[in-house]
């Protein structure tokens, strides 16, 4: 996935509010696999977390100074319908173009 594409995703999936309570079940239907690594996935914290101030360009310099360390984490599967373009998640507002995701298979 082109790393905008990622975390306009991760911004959208923090920003939205929590559906139905999660469930232990695996959904049915076809999962799509889970490639990232928890590590990457955490790097990812300080630059969301910036995109929220509204003026992110003051923060930058000061990023690498920063320290988030998580106390969990625990993997969500967040269900999509498969539209004719992109996988949409109408309750949160999420879609995920269907090319970009088939592509990333590859990297």
């Amino acid at each position: 996935m082109r790393p905008r594409t990622f975390l306009n995703l991760v911004k959208n999936t923090t920003l939205s509010q929590p559906g139905p309570k999660a469930s232990s079940k695996l959904p049915k239907g076809a999962l799509h696999p889970v490639s990232l690594p928890v590590s990457e996935a955490l790097e990812t914290l300080k630059i969301n977390m910036a995109g929220f101030i509204k003026r992110p360009r003051d923060l930058l310099s000061k990023l690498d100074a920063m320290d988030v360390a998580p106390l969990s984490y625990i993997l969500v599967y967040i269900p999509f319908r498969q539209g004719h373009h992109d996988y949409v998640n109408p309750d949160l507002h999420l879609s995920v173009n269907r090319t970009q995701l088939y592509l990333a298979k590859n990297l």
